[in-house]
């Protein structure tokens, strides 16, 4: 570890699990796709039900229409428990998150004395919202940089300097 080229402090906030939740659960290329094929599927199945009145395509159609809607549910629990997990960790405090990033890994510190080191080789892929730059690594874990919480550097400069890596 030599020169820092990031650095990154911040309370998560519930805006930021939020974020992080709708683009795991509604925007990821393979949660797209699975999601427009059972709405699709609603679609079709409801309307050729209708029209020809085949009740198995209407009994389809309802099916369909319960994934939707578990698929949203869903969404909202998994907020909903993070949130709840991270008051019960911090007892009622934000949890205050500090990241620095040099040019072999980047280190990660809690208000709670949690530290991670994580190495660039173990990151997967690199994706970016609205609000977030979000690290996906070889384990599944995601790490959030939120772009308003650059101390040091630049956040347009974070995902090429990522890349490189």
């Amino acid at each position: 570890m030599n020169e820092r080229y990031f650095e990154l402090s911040y309370s998560r906030q519930m805006a930021h699990i939020k974020e992080l939740y709708r683009f795991n659960f509604f925007t990821r290329p393979l949660s797209m796709t699975l999601m427009i094929i059972v709405c699709a599927g609603f679609v079709l199945n409801f309307t050729f039900g209708l029209l020809f009145e085949f009740a198995h395509n209407t009994l389809i159609s309802f099916f369909l229409l319960l994934i939707i809607l578990f698929r949203m549910l869903s969404y909202g629990l998994a907020v909903r428990k993070t949130i709840k997990r991270q008051l019960i960790l911090t007892g009622d405090q934000p949890l205050t998150i500090n990241i620095a990033v040099y040019d072999d890994c980047f280190v990660q510190t809690n208000s709670l004395g949690k530290e991670v080191s994580v190495s660039y080789d173990s990151i997967k892929r690199a994706y970016q919202t609205k609000n977030l730059f979000l690290l996906l690594s070889r384990s599944n874990r995601v790490y959030c940089f939120p772009k308003d919480s650059f101390v040091k550097g630049l956040p347009q400069h974070f995902l090429p300097f990522i890349a490189k890596q």
